[in-house]
C-alpha cells in the first residue's frame, strides 16, 4: 500500500534530512574543575497540610555538590535561594561580581527567564547558560539530581507540612554531599571530590 501511495505522489511532503550544525552545548557537560558550570532546576512535592510546594536546587557540574531549598512559592525570588546558598558556601558571602567565571545552566521556565533572576545572577557575575528548549540533556546534571532527590527523599513518605519536608530535604542534601559516592570521581563523595581538586590546584 505504501508503495502505491508513493508512486501516486500522495505522501505528505517531508523535509530532507540535513546534517545538524554544531551547537554551543555539544560535547560533555562536565567541566574540568569545580565552579565553572553550575546548574539549577525545580520540582514539586505534595504535603498533607500545605499541598503542593516547590523544591529548588543548584548543583556543581564537576563535583556534583548540591544546594537545595523548599518554598511555598515557585517564583523568581524562591528560585534564587539555592544559588545564594551556593555562592555563600563557596565565597563566604553574597556580593557583586563575586561568582565571576561561573556559568549557570537552567531550562526555559519563567522563573529563570525573568528579569529579576537574570539581573540577580548578572550582579553576582554569573554567566547565563540556558539549555536548548526541548533538550533536557543540556541540563542533565540538575535533572539527574532531581531523580535522586525524588527517589531518596521526596517520594519516600507523605510529609505532613512544608517544614517537615524542608527539614528532610536539607538533611538529605547534607548526606548527599558528605556520603553519596560518585562513580566518575573514583567513588569519592561530592565534598571529597571538591576538596581533592582544590588541594591539587594549590599544590
Amino acid at each position: 500500500m505504501l508503495r502505491l501511495i508513493r508512486l501516486a505522489g500522495l505522501l505528505a511532503p517531508q523535509r530532507s534530512k540535513r546534517r545538524r550544525k554544531p551547537r554551543p552545548h555539544d560535547g560533555t557537560i562536565i567541566p574540568e574543575a569545580p565552579d565553572l558550570m553550575w546548574a539549577t532546576d525545580a520540582t514539586m512535592a505534595w504535603t498533607r497540610k500545605d499541598g503542593w510546594v516547590w523544591a529548588f536546587r543548584a548543583i556543581d557540574h564537576f563535583s556534583s555538590e548540591a544546594w537545595t531549598s523548599v518554598s511555598k512559592r515557585g517564583d523568581r525570588f524562591a528560585c534564587l535561594e539555592p544559588i545564594y546558598d551556593a555562592v555563600t558556601d563557596r565565597f563566604g558571602r553574597v556580593d557583586k561580581d563575586l561568582a565571576r567565571g561561573i556559568a549557570l545552566r537552567h531550562d526555559w521556565g519563567p522563573q529563570y527567564t525573568s528579569g529579576h533572576f537574570q539581573g540577580a545572577i548578572a550582579w553576582l557575575g554569573i554567566e547565563d547558560s540556558p539549555a536548548f528548549a526541548g533538550q533536557p540533556s543540556c541540563n542533565g546534571c540538575a535533572e539527574r539530581f532531581i531523580r535522586t532527590l525524588k527517589e531518596q527523599c521526596l517520594w519516600t513518605k507523605l510529609y505532613e507540612d512544608i517544614e517537615e519536608l524542608r527539614a528532610a530535604v536539607i538533611e538529605f542534601t547534607r548526606r548527599y554531599n558528605d556520603q553519596w559516592l560518585v562513580e566518575r570521581h573514583g567513588h569519592m563523595t561530592p565534598r571529597e571530590a571538591y576538596a581533592a581538586t582544590m588541594k591539587s590546584k594549590a599544590a
